[in-house]
């Protein structure tokens, strides 16, 4: 069985290897609010497959989910959140 090597740091991002790169890669991260009436999702990060690369953010509510998709120029990140 292989081993999975777990990250030190979940709150970085992990993939800057791959952001030059056509291997596919997924990462994102999900952050939800909610009190007794409502709830909202949204979901920022970074598509890399064969065709395309992109970055989005998802927005879920309990009525509809809204999608907006971004270059993946426009993407950035920190090191030190």
């Amino acid at each position: 069985m292989k081993k999975i090597k777990l990250k030190k740091d979940l709150t970085t991002f992990q993939g800057k290897k791959y952001l030059n790169k056509s291997k596919e890669y997924f990462e994102g991260w999900y952050f939800k609010q909610s009190d007794s009436k409502t709830s909202i999702a949204i979901i920022p990060g970074i598509n890399i497959n064969s065709k395309k690369k992109k970055a989005f953010i998802q927005f879920i509510t309990k009525e509809k989910s809204y999608f907006v998709e971004y270059n993946i120029q426009e993407f950035s990140y920190q090191s030190n959140p």
